[in-house]
């Protein structure tokens, strides 16, 4: 098979791949700002939350809310041991 393009239409089809690359990777450039990728990440961690319905999950709140309180609680036992020079 011979390609028939002309010059032109050779240039055509440059400039058209041209342009769909820009648009690539400005499309890429919009998806990794750092303000896209924080709207992402506060989406799957709401997701971790929020049930199909857009209903609260009780029981994932109430599981991190304990883990929370259990890092505190150890972390307010550890500084309690330290300032105890009772050994």
């Amino acid at each position: 098979m011979s390609d028939t393009r002309t010059p032109e239409s050779i240039e055509g089809d440059i400039e058209q791949a041209r342009d769909q690359l820009v648009a690539t990777l400005a499309q890429i450039k919009a998806e990794t700002a750092p303000a896209a990728l924080a709207r992402r990440g506060g989406k799957a961690v709401a997701g971790l939350f929020i049930n199909e319905q857009g209903g609260v999950r009780p029981e994932r709140i109430a599981a991190a809310v304990g883990v929370i309180a259990a890092i505190v609680g150890l972390k307010l036992w550890g500084r309690s041991r330290r300032r105890c020079h009772c050994h």
